[in-house]
């Protein structure tokens, strides 16, 4: 079983790995993220059925983004991918940017 640590301390737990994604039961949503992938922690134990890419999974995250959600016969699919600093800061610095025209009422 894994277990996601989000930047804001919320455990979500009850993963298990499968084709590269975390699948649970239980429903996640986008809200549930949003905003909460800096940094993200994933712990769990290794299993016979992980893949390769379970050492890749396994520790603390700057940053993460998700792939997308998907609701299968299994219950819910999560794709996270990391997010390199310097993508990570120009994406950044392009809300901040957006969010202060907003509040200017300046529309770009």
């Amino acid at each position: 079983m894994y277990t996601i640590t989000l930047s804001n301390g919320t455990k979500i737990d009850g993963f298990t790995l499968k084709n590269n994604c975390l699948v649970r039961k239980e429903e996640i949503t986008p809200a549930m993220l949003s905003g909460k992938l800096s940094p993200v922690t994933i712990t769990g134990t290794k299993s016979e059925n992980d893949d390769e890419d379970f050492g890749k999974l396994i520790g603390t995250h700057e940053h993460m983004q998700v792939c997308y959600i998907k609701q299968t016969d299994e219950g819910y699919a999560l794709a996270l991918s990391d997010i390199d600093n310097e993508t990570w800061e120009r994406d950044k610095l392009r809300a901040d940017v957006d969010f202060a025209l907003m509040l200017a009422g300046t529309n770009f």
